[in-house]
């Protein structure tokens, strides 16, 4: 079994990068991770893994299910 692929299984089906994703105000609010879709994900010890729809709607204040904003 390649590494990859036990790094997605170990994690769940996620695989974590090294791209850090910044807010508006160029703070670093948490790294970005990779299902085995190819989806993209934040995660933040506050929030824990959130999908990037959900937090692009949450950066851009189309909060709609009254989650806390992040940025």
């Amino acid at each position: 079994m390649s590494q990859k692929k036990k790094e997605l299984m170990k994690n769940g089906g996620f695989r974590e990068t090294d791209h850090i994703i910044l807010s508006d105000q160029g703070k670093p609010i948490g790294k970005r991770w990779i299902d085995s879709l190819g989806n993209s994900y934040l995660f933040n010890k506050d929030s824990g893994i959130i999908s990037a729809e959900r937090l692009y709607r949450e950066l851009s204040g189309d909060n709609k299910y009254g989650e806390k904003k992040i940025a």
